[in-house]
C-alpha cells in the first residue's frame, strides 16, 4: 500500500505532484486508477471557484463509496470562504486550497494539524480532465511522462 506522499509542497515552489482538476466521479475514478497504475502519487482537485456553487462536501460525496489510493489526494479550492474549508477539513478531505488573508491562516493551519489534514496557500495549475476523451491517459501521462518503465 503506498503512503501519503508529503506534502504541501514549499509556498511558491512549484509542485513536484501532478495535479488534475476534476468534475465527474469517473474523473476521480480514472485518477485513482492511475496512480495505482503508475505508484506515484496525483492530486485531484475541484475547480476554482467551485465551492461557491457545490459546497464544501461536494468532493466527499464524489468520493463516497470509492476505494481511493492513499496516494490520490484530494483537494478543495475554498476561495475565499475560511469556514467551509474548516467544513472541508472535517469531512475528511485531504487538503483545502483557501485564499485567506495572512492573520486568517495560522487558526485554520492548527484546525488542520489537529486534523491530520492539511492547508494549501499556494494552488498550482491543474490540468482540467473535463475535455479531454482519455483521463486515465492523461492522468498516466502526467505521472510518467516518459512512458512506463
Amino acid at each position: 500500500m503506498m503512503s501519503k506522499p508529503p506534502f504541501p509542497d514549499p509556498p511558491n515552489a512549484p509542485s513536484p505532484t501532478p495535479w488534475v482538476e476534476i468534475t465527474t466521479r469517473g474523473h476521480l475514478r480514472a485518477a485513482a486508477a492511475a496512480v495505482i497504475a503508475a505508484a506515484r502519487p496525483l492530486v485531484a482537485v475541484t475547480p476554482a471557484g467551485s465551492i461557491d456553487r457545490l459546497g464544501p462536501g461536494w468532493l466527499a460525496a464524489l468520493s463516497a463509496g470509492l476505494c481511493l489510493p492513499p496516494a490520490l489526494l484530494t483537494l478543495v479550492d475554498c476561495g475565499g470562504r475560511a469556514g467551509w474549508a474548516q467544513a472541508a477539513l472535517a469531512l475528511g478531505l485531504d487538503i483545502v486550497a483557501p485564499e485567506l488573508a495572512p492573520a486568517a491562516r495560522p487558526r485554520l493551519a492548527a484546525l488542520a494539524d489537529q486534523l491530520g489534514r492539511r492547508v494549501l496557500f499556494h494552488r498550482p495549475p491543474a490540468l482540467d480532465l473535463g475535455p479531454l476523451a482519455d483521463a486515465e491517459a492523461a492522468c498516466l501521462r502526467l505521472l510518467l511522462p516518459d512512458g512506463p518503465g
